[in-house]
């Protein structure tokens, strides 16, 4: 116990000041095993190792400061069980870095993008609904959540005694040397000139932890993605977009209702309408059956994850020009008096701040997301059938709709009248059953198909359809054990990014299937279906017409980087992943499914040389080998 002999010490204890810090030099290394595996396994750079390592290093000095100076005080030091105090803060502060560790492992493994709290905040409160939601075995997830905190707190409690002669000894040694006035007022001035020097330039401190990746700045103070290596906005861009959105007025066009469906990770592989043996959509293939449904062969998404995924839909940009300025799809029916709703069944608003770019430069008449819902939990698709109850009927105003449906997605809510594949349902996370993996993912299909069947009768009855375009993609695609990959946000192969594209116009006989394009043309092509002028500031081009031979376009996930060139001779396809430092070629038309590599093939040599210099032209800060 703390007594009055310690007070009369002036001379700390070193051999208990050593065994305190071998326990701090503990704690950093495993955070520095931990801070470069993430950095060489998820592509950010090497110093964001240092940077973590700042923050680090403020809330260890933080805590230790605290407990040091506290200990010095003879109340504080002679609280009965004060070293269990200080060992179980010392355990939470590691039990909290873990976590946000293994969340940003997570999230960056299976949706490419950093961990929040808010997002954190928006799933804790429906644990138990989530993990039913997820494919994977409970049990192990719940004995890991009680687990995990247990053998932490266990372990600092253990050592609580070490601990609490740490603080008292650590006073000490700094009560020996703070007490020299000199010292303490250069301290304070350093301290005080330091603190001003970061207050001032906190944008630029506030970029290199947000763009880095850093996980602990970005749990807290989360940063839409960064798409470049630069985060210096284009004002000339900015302008542009302006200046066409505030002149853009149409009179004669073909005023439908305009109806944007996302079904989230959907790729054509597994649908029925597409060819897939296994009919996983009875409403679209009746659709197309009856030659109402136009479809396109071959769309693939910007990328692999849905904030870039979503904004290449509205904003018809190439990825490395994603901006919350660009002139997106809802600001030109603003533009012409249409009514705008966003019925979003995942929580948009928290996940990378998404309403923030949905709304930048016009508002929407009515807006939900899945934290609106009060029947249903997030990411359950029947809460659309709630937000449509609260959209008027049609009152002969045109309406913008986008509907994001979550049934295919690994955490969409599944009932149990759509598991027509089977066995479904958990299996292990490590080692994921393929069989059931692929039944749980056709089940998904066809409750999304089915949800699809009831929003057109939901149009219907609140009069929506009688002159309307309906628009059907996803954001991105999925891999369902191709590669030994569950999910997304892997790579760029095509089950990651060859997704649907269908059109059904209410008033017009579904013309010939289309052939070939990539998101940034899905919403040119909504326009000129509408007859209506594409801005010329967008990248995308109407895949209705006929485009000059060549053309290319770029799709990037993480450090996986894509060219394809689209000839008369097919659709080349040139990979590039940078942290493995290989390039591979693939033929589209021919190898859809990307087994014949004819990188280095002389035969495509003039293909190669094309894509590699687009490459460069499209990406020159990234080193490519020659």
């Amino acid at each position: 116990m703390y007594n009055s002999e310690t007070f009369m010490r002036d001379k700390p204890n070193y051999s208990s000041l050593f065994t305190f810090f071998l326990l701090v030099i503990f704690c950093l290394i495993l955070s520095g095993i931990y801070i470069v595996f993430y950095s060489i396994k998820f592509d950010f750079p090497s110093d964001v190792r240092l940077l973590h390592f700042h923050i680090l290093g403020l809330i260890y000095l933080l805590f230790f400061g605290l407990g040091s100076g506290l200990m010095q005080i003879k109340k504080v030091a002679s609280f009965k069980g004060i070293k269990y105090v200080w060992a179980f803060l010392w355990g939470a502060i590691f039990y909290s870095i873990s976590v946000v560790y293994l969340l940003n492992y997570v999230s960056l493994s299976e949706w490419g993008q950093n961990i929040s709290w808010t997002i954190v905040k928006t799933f804790a409160q429906d644990v138990p609904v989530l993990l039913d939601a997820l494919p994977f075995n409970k049990l192990p997830i719940y004995l890991f959540l009680i687990g995990l905190p247990m053998i932490i707190f266990g372990f600092f409690i253990s050592l609580a005694n070490v601990i609490n002669k740490g603080f008292i000894n650590l006073g000490l040694l700094l009560k020996k040397y703070l007490s020299r006035p000199l010292f303490l007022g250069v301290f304070i001035l350093l301290g005080l000139g330091l603190s001003v020097y970061v207050i001032k330039h906190r944008s630029y401190y506030r970029a290199i932890y947000a763009f880095k990746g850093e996980p602990i700045y970005n749990f807290f103070k989360q940063a839409g993605p960064n798409f470049g290596d630069e985060s210096i906005i284009d004002l000339k861009a900015v302008k542009a977009h302006q200046a066409i959105l505030e002149n853009y007025e149409v009179v004669d066009f073909k005023k439908k209702n305009v109806v944007f469906i996302i079904v989230d990770a959907l790729r054509t592989r597994n649908m029925g309408v597409y060819g897939y043996q296994r009919e996983t959509t009875p409403f679209l293939s009746q659709l197309s059956n009856e030659g109402k449904l136009q479809k396109t062969n071959l769309l693939l998404s910007n990328c692999s994850t849905s904030f870039c995924g979503i904004l290449s839909l509205l904003n018809a940009m190439a990825i490395n020009k994603l901006a919350v300025t660009n002139i997106k799809l809802q600001d030109i029916f603003n533009r012409l008096d249409y009514k705008t709703h966003f019925l979003l069944v995942g929580s948009h608003n928290e996940w990378y701040q998404l309403r923030r770019f949905y709304e930048h430069n016009d508002s929407m008449d009515y807006y939900f997301d899945g934290l609106d819902a009060e029947k249903y939990e997030v990411n359950d698709d029947r809460a659309l059938f709630e937000f449509f109850d609260k959209v008027p009927d049609f009152d002969g105003t045109p309406s913008f709709f986008y509907l994001h449906l979550m049934s295919v997605h690994k955490t969409g809510i599944t009932q149990p009248d759509y598991q027509k594949y089977q066995p479904s349902g958990k299996t292990s996370y490590l080692n994921p059953d393929s069989t059931i993996m692929l039944n749980n993912y056709d089940n998904r299909v066809f409750q999304a198909d089915n949800y699809l069947e009831q929003i057109y009768q939901k149009l219907e009855e609140k009069g929506f359809m009688e002159d309307a375009l309906i628009v059907i993609t996803a954001d991105h695609g999925e891999s369902v054990g191709e590669r030994g990959k569950y999910g997304h946000s892997y790579n760029l192969y095509q089950e990651s990014v060859h997704i649907p594209l269908l059109f059904y116009d209410t008033q017009t006989a579904a013309e010939d299937d289309l052939f070939y394009g990539t998101q940034i043309d899905i919403a040119p092509t909504i326009l000129d279906k509408l007859n209506l002028p594409i801005p010329d500031v967008w990248d995308g081009h109407s895949i209705l017409k006929e485009q000059p031979l060549p053309y290319f376009r770029i799709l990037r996930q993480s450090h996986h980087f894509v060219v394809l060139l689209y000839e008369e001779s097919g659709i080349y396809k040139y990979i590039y992943n940078r942290k493995e430092n290989t390039e591979e070629l693939f033929e589209l038309i021919k190898d859809p499914m990307e087994q014949n590599e004819l990188f280095d093939n002389p035969t495509f040599a003039n293909q190669q040389k094309a894509l590699k210099e687009k490459f460069k032209e499209e990406f020159s800060h990234v080193p490519l080998s020659q």
